[in-house]
């Protein structure tokens, strides 16, 4: 799918978040609802496909390092990592 700048504008205004991070060996796949980052704390549901729902309050950077350790560690995430980075921290 090519870039569209029309789309990052979107997702960078949108005041929730979803992404999907698929599993891989022993790690579920696991959907997040994130609330828009307030004080560097973000709302998040998480959904994984086994297991128990849950909601927590997390930091922003620390949420973000999981999502680049699951991209790291060869799994896929829904967002690109650039737009993750401005939507959790603004930078």
């Amino acid at each position: 799918m090519p870039y569209d700048p029309a789309d990052a504008r979107a997702l960078l205004s949108a005041e929730r978040l979803t992404v999907h991070v698929v599993g891989a060996g022993d790690a579920p796949d696991v959907t997040y609802d994130l609330a828009r980052p307030q004080g560097g704390v973000v709302e998040a549901r998480r959904f994984p496909a086994h297991g128990t729902p849950d909601v927590a309050a997390l930091d922003a950077d620390a949420l973000l390092a999981e999502f680049e350790g699951a991209r790291r560690a060869g799994r896929r995430v829904s967002v690109e990592s650039v737009a993750l980075r401005r939507w959790l921290t603004g930078r």
